[in-house]
């Protein structure tokens, strides 16, 4: 990667760590991707931070990179509460969905899964 996305995803990695709390599991999940997981957390609660995190980072400004860099992400998320009798690998298969989802639907945004979902 070059030394411009290092510098976005420094950037991304931090406001997601400023706001995490201490009993939040955040890793780098790929090349652009990150996993958080949420103990004892709910759908909402979660959808809350998250929402949080779109904005800041929509807001980042990178003089490193361009005087009018814009950087966004989207975001897919399911609860295992919405998910019931799903183990960690239905999970990840089903956010990977949602974040597909919020790609497809315009990027820049949040999907939460629903047990009713049937869209993806």
């Amino acid at each position: 990667m070059h030394a411009g996305g290092d510098i976005i995803l420094t950037q991304v990695a931090q406001v997601i760590a400023a706001n995490a709390r201490e009993v939040d599991l955040v890793a780098r999940w790929g090349g652009e991707e990150f996993a958080i997981i949420f103990p004892d957390t709910t759908q909402v609660q979660a959808a809350k931070i998250l929402e949080r995190i779109r904005l800041m980072v929509e807001q980042l400004a990178i003089p490193e990179v361009s005087d009018d860099a814009r950087v966004t992400v989207s975001i897919g998320l399911v609860s295992s509460q919405s998910a019931m009798n799903s183990d960690a690998q239905q999970l990840l298969k089903l956010t990977d969905r949602m974040l597909y989802q919020a790609k497809k639907s315009g990027r820049n945004r949040l999907s939460i899964y629903q047990a009713d979902n049937t869209n993806g």
